[in-house]
């Protein structure tokens, strides 16, 4: 297998890791202020380090994961004003959503 075909699947790998491990964080299976051990992880999900690492990275771009130097992962910590931040634009994007809806519904709706 070429390492271009090589470098695909890991990124596949990688994604799909992505998916898998947001997940455990967003429900709480990872829970805020863990920290992500490696080989752990690695023997969980049964993947390498590679797009592991790669995995851990993009979600720290989404900061759903943190990085610290010299010393690994970790989930990042909740904190009340974000908790706050997220209510109330959730709240607001439900109400214009639900706006939108009875604006654009029909007698069907």
């Amino acid at each position: 297998m070429s390492d271009i075909a090589n470098e695909a699947g890991d990124r596949t790998l990688s994604a799909v890791l992505a998916v898998q491990l947001r997940q455990a964080i967003i429900s709480g299976r990872l829970e805020p202020g863990a920290r992500l051990r490696l080989d752990e992880l690695r023997n969980e999900f049964g993947v390498s380090l590679s797009p592991l690492r790669e995995a851990l990275m993009g979600l720290s771009a989404e900061q759903l994961v943190e990085v610290e130097a010299q010393r690994g992962f970790r989930v990042p910590q909740v904190s009340e004003p974000a908790l706050e931040e997220i209510t109330t634009l959730r709240m607001e994007f439900e109400t214009m959503a639900l706006r939108a809806s009875i604006a654009k519904g029909d007698i069907e709706w």
